[in-house]
């Protein structure tokens, strides 16, 4: 098991609320429990009864019946078993296997000529960035129908594209690849040979293949005898040499935004990619780097986390261990004696909070993120705001990009980082230049609290126990409903 904190909009992501109207309060009641994504500018929700909501940045998927420049649709979508997203659109999936998708207009196709394809489709991935994205429509048959932008996979080079059984996205600002394992377990790939949508060099390994991970600008494949086939840009993980030898007995591969991290079997940890976001656990930390070293050895490791800018390993004695970019959580040394009895970790963009024993919170990494539950509000020059409690009987912690958000066992939630980016519900402290939506009632009866992780802003969505949600932080990324 791994868990991985994705801090780039957006994967394909299933969901399911009543009614599909597009709220203009801050408190959405539903009938049943809904559940709710965001590709960073907007949130939606989906419905048991198959449909949605939708609220934020209206150009970038918060209104389903947007006009110029975005485009929305004509039918609320129902039915919806499936929403997928890019940074300025969704796409949804129904139980016939059609597929609504609004927001921004970004094709290298014609609308028409696209949605006339869209039938009997299973499953939506995406590539996406700030300034670009793309859609892959998995059919039932085992073909596949591309949309969206050419830089970031929408264009498949001439490659046939059929007998695939899953496909996964590498991508960043520059632009976006695929990867996709076929039902015979060797791979295709199509888009930004940047970003890894040229595996020429290896194709011939690549067979057996069980699973792909991706960084932002290479791939790792996992095959079945426990070995490991990498390609891509070099500096972000595609080459694999310095540590070849150790690439065996490996079941699970995590990704950095420039790293990997492979755990084998034994618990052992072997990384490689750029050392800044965590690709040598034993890195110089000289002073043109921001690597920081892991502590200790990466033996006995049952579980590996990624903000996308370091790694956090959790051991079977309950102990932590950081390593990757000393400013964005890669150095943990200031509490590292605190990390013990540790059960759950999550992290944004520049820091790391772990639960550990009677449901405390120790955090580390950059004050204004989060990485100090208890900074000074007064701090000159920060935007930091502390948790208004103290952070015990914690069951679960969630992280935006810049702040977290924790569950009690009691059902209340407990915020700490950026003010106006979810740090702080209330909104008591300003920031120029950003509009801070305040949560509408009180955070007590959550079950469940979902991130907006966009560029520049970040919102949460708290699902309460009567099926209500509520949402806060940035206004422009979904932080008003």
């Amino acid at each position: 098991m791994h868990r991985v904190i994705s801090l780039v909009s957006c994967v394909a992501i299933v969901l399911s609320i009543s009614g599909c109207n597009d709220s203009s309060d801050n408190e959405v009641s539903l009938d049943s429990p809904p559940t709710v994504a965001s590709n960073g500018n907007a949130f939606v929700a989906l419905h048991a009864d198959g449909t949605i909501t939708a609220w934020g940045n209206e150009h970038y998927g918060g209104n389903i019946h947007c006009g110029f420049p975005c485009r929305g649709v004509a039918n609320e979508p129902k039915d919806v078993i499936q929403v997928a997203s890019i940074s300025d659109a969704f796409a949804t999936v129904n139980g016939s296997g059609s597929v609504n998708f609004w927001g921004m207009e970004n094709f290298d196709v014609g609308y028409d000529e696209i949605k006339r394809q869209l039938n009997n489709v299973s499953q939506i991935v995406t590539t996406s960035a700030t300034n670009g994205g793309a859609f892959a429509a998995m059919k039932q048959d085992g073909t596949v129908v591309l949309w969206g932008a050419s830089d970031w996979g929408a264009h498949n080079g001439g490659q046939t594209l059929e007998n695939i059984s899953s496909i996964t996205a590498s991508y960043n600002n520059g632009g976006g690849a695929f990867a996709a394992i076929k039902l015979d377990g060797t791979v295709i790939t199509w888009g930004n040979p940047y970003n890894g949508g040229d595996s020429g060099t290896v194709s011939g390994d690549l067979h057996d293949v069980i699973s792909i991970t991706a960084t932002g600008s290479a791939f790792a494949a996992l095959k079945r005898d426990g070995t490991v086939v990498v390609w891509g840009n070099e500096g972000s993980g595609g080459d694999a040499s310095s540590v070849a030898s150790e690439l065996n007995d490996v079941v699970d591969i995590i990704a950095s935004e420039a790293a990997f991290s492979a755990l084998t079997g034994s618990g052992d940890v072997i990384s490689w990619g750029n050392k800044d976001y965590g690709g040598d656990p034993h890195c110089d930390d000289g002073f043109f780097s921001f690597c920081t070293p892991a502590s200790s050895e990466l033996t006995n490791v049952i579980d590996i986390v990624t903000n996308g800018e370091s790694f956090v390993a959790i051991k079977s004695d309950g102990s932590a261990v950081s390593w990757g970019n000393s400013t964005k959580g890669g150095n943990s040394s200031d509490v590292q004696s605190q990390l013990v009895g540790v059960t759950d970790i999550a992290g944004n963009s520049g820091a790391y909070a772990a639960i550990t024993e009677g449901g405390k919170v120790v955090a580390w990494g950059n004050d204004s993120t989060g990485g100090d539950p208890y900074c000074d509000i007064n701090t000159p020059f920060s935007d930091c705001s502390p948790a208004k409690a103290e952070l015990s009987d914690v069951v679960s912690i969630v992280g935006n990009n810049q702040a977290f958000a924790a569950i009690t066992a009691s059902g209340n939630v407990l915020t700490w980082g950026d003010a106006s980016n979810g740090g702080d519900p209330l909104c008591e402290k300003q920031v120029d230049f950003v509009s801070c939506a305040k949560a509408s009632s009180a955070l007590t009866e959550v079950i469940d609290v979902v991130p907006s992780r966009g560029e520049g802003g970040s919102a949460f969505a708290a699902i309460k126990s009567d099926n209500s949600i509520i949402a806060w932080g940035n206004s422009d990324h979904g932080g008003k409903q």
